[in-house]
């Protein structure tokens, strides 16, 4: 998943605020982007996970013929000369893919991006990226290093997904055969009880259930939310696209698991999961799983399911395919930080090379 090619730009700009983005003119926005590469979720971050001493700073290039590319990073607004001066991508544990964005007809590379703001990035000692697909790496390494800066990549978590879907069932018979066989059990026993509930929903009395979503993760083995209303401006943000699928099961009108799911150009992302861990012998994480991939395959008709980030071993059982999502540690060997920086990655690797 390529977004940035090629392209001749005009002006470029470092803006302090997403919200500075002006796509007034761009002939084709975000809609066939994914959710998470989408403007108004970098809007979100920057309101709600960004805190108070870190400041925004958007590469923005523009051209004629309404188009625009940008790549949205934060830094720190108190900066010291006796620590490293340090550029980071606005990502953090709720983001699922990180790429540059373009808006419009022509495509940039990310190579010309970073050409065309090398004086800016060459003032940090380092710059971190996260949550690249791996077949994208390859092409932020060489616009970096054009630059005079040295790149450092690794594996940083992996992505499962079951993509090429035609049916339920088909989809259904590739997942595990003993996790197939418990939920089974699982929802036969459920639904010999009436007091238990399947609902799933796109918009329909969001905020009630958006508060049983934070209900069952408080109880969940995740606790608490750590930036609740950021999860709750971009459910309303799907909503309203018609992008969101919230799924619960409920005993006796009492949200015992929930889910949140994102609908993006025949892709189903499932972004949040939890259950209440009293139920957990009751398999209700697996059943509301499986009846959202039935409704997101039977009536939404993607093909694509994705459980976007993290390798943990249930989403093996569900998925048949995984790649890996890594990160970019770039240090500038021009600064004396970034110096230090670059001579601890390679003694880093160096090491690694002798483990081997």
């Amino acid at each position: 998943m390529t977004y940035c090619k090629l392209g001749k730009f005009m002006n470029s700009n470092i803006l302090k605020s997403v919200t500075e983005i002006d796509v007034s003119n761009t002939q084709h926005t975000n809609l066939n982007l994914p959710l998470f590469l989408n403007l108004e979720w970098f809007k979100e971050f920057e309101q709600y996970i960004l805190q108070d001493n870190q400041q925004p700073c958007v590469l923005l290039n523009t051209s004629k013929g309404s188009h625009l590319s940008y790549i949205p990073f934060f830094t720190s607004k108190q900066q010291s000369m006796f620590k490293s001066k340090k550029l980071m991508s606005m990502t953090n544990y709720y983001s699922c893919i990180f790429s540059a964005i373009n808006l419009g007809e022509a495509e940039v590379s990310i190579g010309e991006l970073v050409k065309t703001h090398c004086d800016f990035l060459v003032g940090f000692d380092e710059i971190h990226l996260n949550f690249i697909y791996e077949s994208e790496i390859e092409s932020y390494v060489k616009a970096f290093s054009d630059i005079g800066l040295k790149c450092f990549s690794y594996t940083e978590t992996r992505n499962w997904y079951h993509d090429e879907i035609d049916c339920f069932d088909s989809f259904y018979s590739n997942c595990s055969k003993n996790m197939r066989s418990n939920t089974r059990r699982a929802k036969a026993k459920l639904e010999k009880e009436e007091s238990f509930e399947i609902i799933i929903t796109c918009e329909d009395d969001l905020e009630n259930k958006l508060k049983d979503y934070h209900a069952v993760y408080e109880e969940s083995w995740k606790h608490e939310e750590s930036h609740p209303e950021f999860i709750n401006s971009i459910a309303r943000i799907a909503a309203m696209q018609n992008k969101l699928r919230l799924g619960f099961i409920y005993h006796d009108g009492y949200p015992v698991a929930a889910q949140m799911w994102f609908i993006d150009d025949n892709n189903a992302y499932i972004f949040k999961l939890a259950y209440r861990e009293k139920y957990a012998d009751r398999s209700v994480g697996n059943i509301l799983t499986m009846e959202l991939c039935r409704h997101t395959i039977e009536k939404d008709g993607v093909s694509t399911i994705d459980f976007l980030t993290g390798n943990d071993e249930y989403k093996s059982k569900w998925m048949t395919k995984s790649r890996n999502l890594c990160g970019v540690k770039i240090t500038n060997p021009r600064r004396i930080y970034g110096l230090i920086g670059t001579a601890k990655e390679n003694l880093s690797e160096i090491k690694q090379k002798w483990k081997k």
